[in-house]
Order: C-alpha cells, then structure tokens, then sequence
C-alpha cells in the first residue's frame, strides 16, 4: 500500500441500498468493501498545525472539494471515485444523496484553503455515514482525516443518537486503521 493511500475512507451511500441484481454487477467492477460502525467513541483531543483551523464544510466549497478528493485519491486503490474519477461529480452526488452538511467539516489553512475534510450523508432518523474523508497528499501523515472524522462524530454525537457508520475499501489499511482509532469496528462485508 502506497503512503498516498493513507486517512483515506469511502462510504457510498448508493452501494448500501442497491438491489440484489445490481450489486451483484458493481461487484464485478468494484474492489470489496466492508461496513463499519461506530462502537465506543474514542474522543480525539489533536492539536492541529499552526495556521490550520476546523470549519463546517459549506455550499461555496464545492469545487475546492471536488479537486481535493481528486488529488487525495490519485493512485490510491479508490482512485475511481465510485463509476468515475471527477471529484466534481462525486461531491455533487453527495449533495443529492442526502448530504449533512452540518456535521461536515473541513480543516482549512490561513487563505482558507481546504486541506482535509469529513463529508456525512444519512438520515438523521435511522443512521449517518461518514461518507468522505480525504487530505491534501502533502499534508498525510499530520494526522488530519483523524481531527476531521473526530469532529463530525462529536458534531453527529452532539445532534442525535443515531448509528454511525462508514465504509472502506477492503485493502485500504490506513482508513482501517483510522476508524478503529476513533472507535469504529468491522461488522460486514459490502
């Protein structure tokens, strides 16, 4: 596993409700993923890097997330963004999937560039999922995607007591790692 590939963490909403019939399909396409629930959470208290700061992810944002998500995943074993490899397209699905916004968060620089971000989707009735986590290459291994997934459970913690859940990528050691850190366990294979 390459260093890029490093906070790196995908859940689609889109592959948890499929059908059958088309699963057995993205199957075929897609490498295996595994489905992750937050057990205990395990709160983390990381300072950031001077001249970085936390904020809640808005509308004006997207483009800055679409080409984010396109440099964070280059090279990675999720480079393929779902059906495509345009960050573009991938944020604005987020958004007609039932984005939450409100636990979304972005850590941004001084220019208020975004530098890493936790993008959620759900249903504040039956579940959330941490749907997107991703961090500007140069800044891996400064332990953002951690500070990002740790915001947006608190923030999801602080809203409702609904089941939070995430998907990685089989293979995708570094997201593993990541959410067993914050407290999230396997459960099931996609």
């Amino acid at each position: 596993m390459r260093a890029v590939q490093r906070d790196r963490c995908v859940c689609e909403l889109r592959l948890a409700r499929q059908t059958p019939a088309s699963s057995s399909l993205r199957e075929m396409t897609d490498p295996p993923r595994s489905l992750y629930r937050l057990g205990r959470y395990a709160m983390v208290d990381r300072e950031l890097p001077s001249g970085l700061h936390v904020r809640a992810v808005s509308d004006s944002d997207d483009p800055s997330l679409g080409g984010l998500m396109e440099r964070a995943y280059a090279g990675t074993i999720d480079e393929q963004l779902g059906d495509n490899s345009h960050g573009a397209i991938e944020v604005a699905a987020w958004r007609d999937e039932s984005a939450l916004v409100e636990v979304s968060v972005a850590i941004v620089d001084s220019n208020d560039t975004i530098v890493a971000a936790s993008l959620c989707s759900g249903n504040w009735n039956r579940e959330v999922w941490i749907a997107y986590v991703f961090t500007e290459p140069k800044w891996k291994g400064h332990g953002l995607a951690n500070v990002v997934v740790s915001d947006s459970v608190r923030r999801i913690r602080e809203a409702s007591n609904v089941e939070i859940h995430a998907a990685v990528t089989d293979g995708n050691t570094p997201s593993e790692r990541l959410l067993s850190s914050v407290g999230f366990e396997r459960v099931t294979a996609l």
